[in-house]
């Protein structure tokens, strides 16, 4: 009789209204919990992309001003190995052809942001998978480049190097013995040298042309 007396004496609707305004105030600040997870996702995705695309217009400015030289360096060359042996070559001529022979240009990749990205195992803030495909594909070039670039390297500092030393007055640049650069032993090492050269500009042509599929991602990305 008690608990009857009981039951009839509670306020259910009041009750049922407090139950109520409890579900929804969880549900809200569940709703705002993940919203501002959300909001907080991409600012900081926002921040490694945009810190990215800094990174990939440097690389492009590098990778252009690098290719205009190694072309030009390539041609010069190009030029001296095409003459015939033992052909007299003008001095001024030489000069320019041992300045080109001399220039090595190598390719230096920003990697700080994309290491920075994969340090913190937060690959999956970049929403797109073609973009993290396509960022993968760019900065692993870039390992492979910079491998073929150590060999390059080592044949510079070989074969290039010792012959310039023995055989250039360092001070002016001038030849001292014009004879041997119009030798077969250094046509030989010249030639190696251009090969070598050939290959590192059709690698960074083919890293350029990820660099800007990249930036263009980044840039569909709304950044």
């Amino acid at each position: 009789m008690k608990r009857k007396s009981f039951l009839q004496s509670v306020n259910w609707f009041e009750k049922f209204i407090e139950l109520l305004v409890v579900v929804i105030g969880i549900t809200l600040a569940f709703v705002v919990d993940r919203s501002y997870e959300k909001y907080r996702n991409r600012k900081e995705a926002d921040l490694y992309l945009s810190s990215l695309e800094i990174d990939l217009k440097a690389d492009l400015v590098q990778l252009d001003s690098l290719l205009k030289k190694l072309n030009t360096d390539q041609a010069h060359l190009k030029r001296f190995i095409s003459l015939h042996p033992g052909k007299k070559i003008e001095p001024d001529s030489l000069q320019i052809y041992l300045q080109s022979l001399s220039n090595l240009g190598l390719f230096k990749i920003r990697q700080g942001s994309f290491r920075a990205l994969q340090s913190s195992g937060k690959f999956d803030l970049m929403a797109s998978f073609e973009m993290r495909r396509k960022m993968f594909r760019y900065y692993h070039s870039a390992d492979e480049l910079e491998v073929f670039q150590s060999a390059l390297q080592n044949y510079f500092d070989r074969f290039v190097v010792p012959v310039l030393i023995e055989n250039l007055d360092m001070k002016t640049g001038r030849p001292l013995d014009r004879h041997f650069f119009r030798s077969v032993k250094f046509r030989n090492i010249a030639s190696g040298y251009w090969s070598l050269r050939n290959q590192q500009i059709e690698l960074c042509r083919e890293i350029r042309k990820k660099a800007e599929e990249l930036k263009a991602e980044i840039e569909r990305s709304g950044l």
